[in-house]
């Protein structure tokens, strides 16, 4: 649905016009990321054959390092769940499974 425009089998879930307002930047949050409604906004490097490049990606983050990721541009959606509640640290696990597992495997 996230990908296709709010559809959900042809079907008009959610408004497209409001997926494409809430995936735009309304606050910057640092150099890196911004932030949409609802959404973290920036880019994922990619090392592909061809060489480096960025990736449009947008995500929501849950406590104890719940992600949904989404990569319009691959298609891609990443969802990774976790359990590492209220600690500094429960980025990192999401962190290695996109970029040691998931972004490194892509063709």
């Amino acid at each position: 649905m996230l990908l296709d425009g709010g559809k959900r089998s042809g079907l008009q879930v959610v408004p497209a016009t409001w997926l494409e307002d809430s995936f735009k930047p309304a606050v910057r949050i640092n150099d890196r990321r911004q932030y949409g409604y609802h959404w973290y906004l920036s880019d994922a490097l990619l090392d592909r054959p061809e060489g480096r490049r960025r990736e449009r990606m947008i995500g929501a983050f849950g406590n104890g390092g719940q992600r949904l990721l989404v990569f319009p541009g691959l298609d891609l959606i990443v969802v990774v769940t976790a359990g590492n509640y209220n600690s500094r640290d429960q980025g990192e696990g999401p962190a290695r499974v996109l970029n040691d597992v998931v972004l490194p495997n892509l063709r």
